[in-house]
């Protein structure tokens, strides 16, 4: 008889503990569950070490779960004796555990005459959910032959009833622990148990869809379940089809079934090469297709055959869903030569010295290459002294780093052809699909661009690559069945499978290389193919070897097959990401055997070493495939998982040192996930101080990563960060902060109405002492978002920003500061004004004091910023006195200060407003036009908003100039951004189509004005005019004059009439003119001449109204029956018009003239006229003309 070995104490020889000290009798393998003797050290069932590291305690699982109930039991045990309805039960429980067991399940407890079974612990099995089915078929047939003894023995028989579910539970890992299961799949099974009718096995759904190709099944019902909010599907098990379908280290086939896809790509290279043009291709498919092995076939084949070629790669990484240009810093540190581990200031000098060496051949100025290395180190979030572009609003950073890119690539296909290949696309953000969209339009030499992206891309961004001959798309599709064969015979070395194990490896993985390997290497690993001398051979188990129908299930088994040490050092490198380094996963494993388990996983073809790392003296590694790193990923405890992830924050941040920066996104997005993860409040459960820890190192990181991807023009990925820090926030102190830093990111972006909200909160919460500075700081971030009025759907409140202003100014302690916030403080007129409120409760000539005031301490602070600031402002506010020629003066100092402006988008401002100013104060149009095109040309590559404020000024600065063929090109660039910004109120932004209309109507293009007009009522336009008519008055002079040139006078009446109900000087100069022409039109002379009059005073500072009320003039002379006077008159219209150089306006008065004068001059004026129609094409007034020329009755 055997003895316990701690004890002593007599055992049978079926005993599992011993009687008298409760001891295990045998030890069971903590990789398959198997019984060993206690002294053994290795398995003797699969050969696993008995002894070794701990694996974690417990571990997220997808396990199948079945529940049986007796049915009727309680009837049954009144009218059963006690011991023999003991009897009974015993007979049946030792019955069921034997068909449970006997399927690989276990059970976890009996609870009263129920019994709980779970299939997939402590090992997973690709099929855990077939055989739960299986088991529970049986347990019914063996329950029919257990009632025989039943009815005979006892006289009563038993249903039962089953529930099975499959689902994420936690589990313990150890097999000698007691099984306790947790998670909502358990309790899923348990409800469909008793939803089951007796006799029957109810199934949830995700057990259907693991075996459904294995078991027939009725129809899907919807069952409402206690304590789950929404109907679960669920179906009644049948049985089992006929015949149930069954389902590498240092092993790589040739690419099969790929050709036609490689001369693709290989055939775009040579035509990058021999055209010297950008070409770019999108290398498409699902996960396991073929994408990165295709990539790899294509670098390898253009290395050997295509001579001297620069290849660059980047990988776009999951982790916050796109770290926003990771991938570009990567391809920048590679052709630098950086390492991730280069000390900050070696890391500078490397990308100084590598770009300065490569742009060197583009003839850029010294200012263009300064700011392109600044705009590339800063892609690379690689910080370099005397930034430039520091300062600088985020649209104007995101325009420099459109331009550096396409420069710097041009500059490396200029030595050498060159190919960037970016991996993993569908995890970039908007502002990387966008630069990669700019690398292809606006780059130029012999360069491919190889992207490779699953499918999901293509929906999330269908316009990528749209409307280029330079860009195609390679969609990759699955292997047909006879070149999955091939792939087979590749990896064997043609060895010969039996025809059902191949057709079934056929048959599950669809096509998909990367399945159809894995279902391979889990044959060897099975010991189903060997390997020896004579090559590969299938043994006996290879038809006993069920293949999953899934991956997923496929990887999970193979994973926990692993021997403990490197599945644990699998799940911990799973934590870093799809690349990882040996480091970061010993300092998480805590011990020092990782190596020798990385060298294993890399043997069974999981991970592969790379060639080269990016950190020096550092192993660096990739998953063999993402879903490898998914399934490692998803099997870790949420609470281990995110004490991981603070170890792998951590180290990245040890690793950055002084490049913190260049990491920042990486390191929030580990510290986030370890604190505000799905529960990640269980890694922290009696560890309060260390989760705090935690949160504070999470909330820096997100603020700093924030504040980067806001200065990179990602501000999608800014306000995802710095909403996730106001999340985490506790204090005020911090809301405050995350809120400062919202509204600094939807400022960027001109959403002013969120911009406002946030800064307001965070002002509120400033509170004390302690707070004086991030008040100011705001007070003087609100009054700047403000000034921004167009930006507005709803416009602020002018009392409320000058309260805040005011406050702000009060606690201002530094003369800068003070500065600013005195500007604003006059500058609240001008909110006030635009407010369309009754009036600024503070006189003009105090704002204009301040103004004055604010330009004085700007000049002695010598900041270009805020002189210029200081000068706008007080040009605004004469201009709204009415001191026209004053506010020219004053504004034309910016020509002086616009070069020293660090940011193109005012830049192009400054420009632009100066051409208005030249065009209708100087009465200067070819001045006017030259500044306006050079505020255009700044914008370009800025933001649509930005770009309609030059063209705007532009496209009326060419009209009045009289070059109407180069108006329509600009029209259409400002509507096509119109249409994305039309809720704004914004006067430029709104002045584009009812220019575009009138000129259209000028120029008979009757399609082209009719669609114009049509987007006035789209924008809204004509309700931004009723509540803004102060600072729409261009906006309304167009429209009333569109109204005119189609003969719709009413209408035209309307509009200049309301405007003029609430004119002050600065409307009045913009909206006489044509106010004045519908009077004359409809002849009301009265009206016309008190309208004269009240416009007279602004003849001197309004260069056109002077010839226009002279036209108007002789009309109503000659209505009056004086047309000698009426002729003098029009004579001196036309000539001040000729000396203004307004070329549309003197042919209208040559042609009103005409009606006036002698015949002999009637020819001469309207031949004239004629040929200033026919150069400007205004082709109704050319017909007009002629048809007076004809002698015909002319159109009116």
């Amino acid at each position: 008889m055997a003895a316990c070995r701690a004890c002593g104490a007599s055992l049978s020889e079926t005993a599992r503990f011993c009687p008298d000290c409760g001891s295990p009798v045998a030890a069971r393998c903590p990789r398959c569950g198997a019984a060993n003797d206690p002294s053994a050290r290795f398995c003797a069932s699969c050969g696993g070490p008995l002894g070794g590291p701990q694996p974690f305690a417990e571990e997220r699982k997808v396990v199948t779960i079945l529940f049986a109930d007796i049915t009727g039991s309680t009837s049954m045990g009144e009218q059963l004796d006690p011991e023999r309805m003991r009897s009974l039960l015993r007979t049946y429980f030792s019955s069921m555990s034997e068909v449970i067991e006997s399927w690989g399940g276990r059970l976890e407890k009996f609870i009263g005459d129920a019994i709980m079974a779970a299939f997939g612990v402590p090992t997973a099995r690709e099929d855990d959910a077939e055989r739960a089915l299986r088991a529970a078929l049986e347990m019914l047939e063996r329950l029919e032959t257990l009632n025989l003894t039943f009815r005979e023995r006892h006289g009563t028989a038993m249903q039962i009833r089953i529930g099975v579910n499959t689902g994420e539970v936690i589990a313990p890992v150890d097999p000698n622990e007691q099984l306790v299961l947790a998670g909502d799949a358990v309790n899923v099974a348990a409800r469909l148990e008793q939803a089951a009718e007796p006799g029957t096995v109810l199934v949830g759904e995700r057990t259907y869809l693991a075996a459904r190709n294995a078991f027939e099944f009725d129809p899907a019902v919807e069952l409402s379940l206690k304590g789950k909010a929404g109907a679960v599907p669920a179906r009644r098990l049948l049985g089992v089809v006929a015949e149930p379908s069954r389902g590498l280290p240092g092993i790589r086939a040739q690419l099969v079934g790929r050709d036609r896809e490689l001369r693709t790509i290989t055939e775009l290279l040579d035509e990058a090469i021999e055209t010297a043009r950008p070409r770019m291709v999108l290398l498409n498919g699902p996960a396991g297709i073929g994408k990165s092995r295709l990539m790899q076939e294509f670098v390898r084949h253009a290395t050997e055959s295509r001579g001297e070629i620069r290849i660059l790669r980047g990988r776009c990484l999951p982790a916050g869903h796109g770290i926003t240009y990771w991938a570009l810093g990567e391809v920048l540190r590679s052709f630098a030569g950086i390492s991730l581990d280069d000390p900050a200031d070696d890391a500078r000098r490397k990308l100084h010295d590598s770009a300065i060496e490569i742009l060197g051949g583009l003839n850029l100025t010294d200012d263009e290459a300064r700011r392109t290395i600044h705009a590339l180190a800063m892609t690379a979030a690689l910080s370099l002294p005397d930034n430039p572009l520091e300062g600088l609003e985020p649209e104007a950073v995101a325009a420099e780093l459109g331009r550096a890119w396409p420069r710097f690539v041009t500059a490396l296909a200029a030595r050498a052809a060159t190919v960037i290949v970016i991996e993993d696309v569908h995890w970039a953000g908007d502002q990387l699909v966008e630069m990669l969209d700019r690398l292809l339009t606006r780059s130029s030499g012999p360069l491919l661009i190889l992207i490779t992206a699953r499918q999901e891309f293509a929906e999330a961004h269908p316009r990528f690559g749209a409307g280029s001959d330079h860009a195609s798309i390679v969609s990759l599709r699955p292997l047909t069945e006879q070149q999955s064969g091939e792939l087979i015979g590749g990896l064997l070395d043609d060895a010969e499978l039996p025809h059902e194990l191949r057709d079934e490896i056929l048959a599950k993985a669809e096509g998909n290389p990367f399945f159809v390997e894995e279902m391979v290497r889990r044959l060897i690993d099975e010991n189903a193919l060997i390997h020896d001398s004579g090559g590969w051979h299938t043994t006996g188990a290879a038809l006993t070897v069920a293949l999953p129908d899934s991956v997923h299930a496929l990887l999970a088994a193979r994973i926990d097959a692993l021997p403990l040490r490197e599945k644990r050092v699998l799940q911990e490198a799973s934590v870093i990401g799809r690349i990882f380094w040996q480091a970061p996963v010993e300092r998480s494993a805590g011990n020092g055997a990782v190596a020798p388990a990385l060298l294993a996983l890399e043997q069974r073809g999981l991970v592969l070493a790379r060639p080269t790392s990016t950190i020096a003296g550092e192993p660096e590694y990739i998953f063999k495939h993402a879903l490898v790193r998914d399934v490692a990923y998803a099997s870790l405890p949420k609470a281990r998982r995110a004490r991981a992830h603070a170890d792998a924050g951590a180290w990245i941040e040890n690793l950055a040192g002084d490049r913190i920066e260049e990491f920042a996104e990486l390191v929030a997005h580990h510290y986030h996930t370890a604190v505000a993860g799905q529960d990640s409040d269980l890694a922290w459960e009696d560890d309060d101080a260390g989760r705090e820890g935690v949160r504070a190192k999470a909330l820096g990181a997100l603020i700093t990563a924030g504040a980067g991807a806001r200065r990179r023009y990602g501000i999608n990925k800014a306000l995802e960060l710095h909403e996730a820090a106001l999340a985490l926030a506790v204090t005020d102190e911090e809301r405050a902060s995350a809120l400062e830093e919202l509204g600094d990111d939807h400022y960027g972006v001109y959403h002013c109405d969120e911009a406002l909200a946030a800064l307001r909160e965070s002002l509120a919460l400033a509170a004390g002492p302690a707070g004086r500075e991030r008040r100011v700081r705001v007070a003087t971030k609100i009054g700047r978002t403000c000034a921004r009025w167009g930006a507005f759907r709803v416009k602020p409140d002018p009392a409320m920003v000058e309260e805040i202003v005011t406050r702000g100014l009060e606690e201002a302690d530094t003369e800068e500061t003070r500065t600013s916030l005195l500007i604003l403080r006059a500058q609240a007129h001008l909110f006030w004004y635009s407010s369309e409120r009754e009036g600024d409760p503070v006189p003009l000539e105090v704002r204009i004091a301040w103004a004055q005031e604010a330009l004085e301490m700007a000049e002695r602070l010598g900041e270009p910023m805020l002189l210029s600031r200081a000068v706008t402002v007080l040009s605004s506010l004469l201009w709204r006195r009415g001191s026209f020629a004053e506010s020219l003066d004053v504004n034309l100092r910016l020509l002086d200060l616009v070069d020293q402006q660090p940011s193109r988008d005012v830049q192009a401002d400054t420009f632009a407003s100066l051409s208005d100013d030249l065009l209708f104060v100087a009465g200067e149009p070819d001045r006017a036009v030259d500044l306006a095109e050079r505020g255009y040309r700044l914008a370009l590559g800025t933001s649509d908003h930005e770009l309609m404020h030059t063209t705007a000024p532009l496209m009326r600065a060419l009209f009045w100039a009289g070059r109407w063929s180069e108006v329509p090109a600009l029209i259409d660039a400002h509507l096509a951004a119109f249409v994305k910004e039309k809720d704004m109120s914004c006067p430029e932004v709104q002045a584009g189509p009812p220019f575009a209309a009138r000129f259209y109507a000028e120029t008979g293009d009757v399609e082209h004005a009719r669609a114009a007009a049509a987007l006035v009522g789209e924008g809204g336009t004509m309700a931004k005019v009723r509540s803004s008519r102060r600072t729409m008055a261009t906006v309304v002079a167009d429209m009333a004059q569109y109204a005119l040139t189609t003969h719709r006078m009413d209408e035209a009446l309307a509009l200049t009439g309301d405007a003029l109900d609430t004119a002050g000087p600065a409307e009045l100069r913009h909206i006489a003119p044509t106010r004045i022409e519908v009077l004359v039109a409809l002849g009301r002379w009265d009206e016309l001449r008190e309208l004269i009059e009240r416009a007279r005073p602004l003849v001197d500072a309004t260069p056109l109204l002077k010839p226009i009320i002279q036209r108007a003039e002789g009309s109503a002379l000659l209505a009056a029956g004086d047309p000698a006077s009426a002729t003098e008159s029009l004579r001196a219209a036309v000539a001040e018009f000729e000396r203004l150089r307004y070329p549309f306006e003197v042919a209208r008065t040559l042609e009103a003239l005409a009606e006036l004068v002698d015949p002999p001059e009637v020819t001469d004026l309207r031949a004239k006229a004629l040929a200033i129609y026919e150069a400007l094409g205004a082709r109704p007034h050319v017909g007009r003309v002629q048809a007076a020329l004809r002698g015909g009755r002319p159109t009116p």
